[in-house]
């Protein structure tokens, strides 16, 4: 009964260093999924400030010579 503890006690050990990380630098898997979710939010606003400027851009040629006069 008490092995069986221990083995329990192991598992969950070893599942919270799989979640939190460890002291020794390795970094959980709530870590690395924060990481993606920041990578992920500054690509989307990178897209939709390039998707802006190619609209501004083509906004301008399209009306190019009615600005200039």
């Amino acid at each position: 009964m008490q092995k069986q503890l221990d083995n329990m006690q192991s598992d969950i050990k070893e599942m919270k260093d799989a979640l939190l990380g460890n002291q020794y630098g390795q970094k959980g898997l709530v870590h690395r999924i924060e990481r993606v979710e920041c990578y992920q939010q500054k690509d989307r606003k990178h897209k939709w400030m390039i998707a802006g400027g190619a609209a501004v851009i083509g906004f301008i040629v399209k009306f190019w010579d009615k600005i200039v006069h």
